[in-house]
């Protein structure tokens, strides 16, 4: 696979084509993880209702469909994880490495990294924030007289997913930003042109993968304005430096 690491000998149509071997490298793999992990994806969806039960949530299907939909989106999650440590090292390669052993070792290894801070930014999620949120919704709504605490497995689902990624971004944001910025894919100056335009997609997000409730759209969408906001800063702190360094080899060279 040839890499893009000379722009001035590759020619737009070979950019395109090193993209497009990336994207599809990426996708099959993925849609192999996803034949894979449908095969436990019930047993995985036994133990969310497990972790629902223990909460002390009455979990109840609100359509048919409801069991089948939510496994096969939880087999596209662990897929996607699984892809992860792939995506990340094409982005990176394509971003402008070279095709020596040792910047393909450094690249296996960032890609490790930001990979590694992902999971464990989803377990602490899984097993600190989710409890936390759950056991403060339930009671609340358990000190109302005559309230049970029921909910959809597709509410229960939606709010189990989107804290589990709240935390996995959290985790990766500002190591994931420091490496786009460091390979040149990013600039603190475009993701502030473009505040207005992430700042819609992140109510709009909000709103796709929360239940039907404001405050819940409001608090995710806010979360995501503040990683944008982090992304921000850490781009600033790196382009400082960067200007820095320059400064010091200019007066050194004269």
């Amino acid at each position: 696979m040839k890499h893009p690491q000379d722009n001035d000998r590759m020619t737009v149509r070979e950019h395109l084509s090193e993209l497009k071997k990336r994207i599809l490298t990426s996708f099959i793999v993925f849609t192999a993880f996803l034949f894979v992990s449908l095969s436990g994806s019930e047993r995985l969806l036994k133990q969310v209702m497990s972790d629902a039960a223990d909460l002390g949530y009455a979990v109840m299907i609100g359509a048919v469909q409801d069991g089948f939909v939510w496994r096969l989106i939880l087999s596209a999650c662990i897929s996607l994880f699984a892809t992860l440590p792939l995506i990340i090292f094409n982005v990176i390669c394509f971003a402008g490495a070279d095709n020596s052993l040792k910047a393909v070792i450094i690249n296996v290894l960032k890609a490790g990294a930001v990979s590694g801070l992902i999971g464990c930014g989803a377990y602490i999620g899984k097993r600190f924030l989710i409890p936390v949120c759950f056991l403060f919704l339930r009671t609340q709504a358990a000190g109302i007289e005559g309230l049970n605490v029921m909910v959809t497995l597709k509410d229960f689902m939606r709010l189990y997913l989107c804290g589990i990624l709240i935390s996995a971004l959290t985790a990766a944001m500002p190591v994931l930003v420091y490496l786009l910025g460091t390979a040149g894919l990013i600039t603190s100056t475009g993701m502030k042109e473009k505040r207005p335009y992430f700042t819609v997609i992140a109510f709009v997000l909000a709103a796709m993968i929360t239940p039907p409730d404001v405050v819940s759209q409001i608090i995710v969408g806010t979360m995501l304005i503040l990683f944008y906001e982090s992304g921000i800063l850490v781009l600033k702190c790196l382009e400082r430096r960067n200007d820095k360094t320059c400064i010091y080899r200019s007066k050194k060279d004269a």
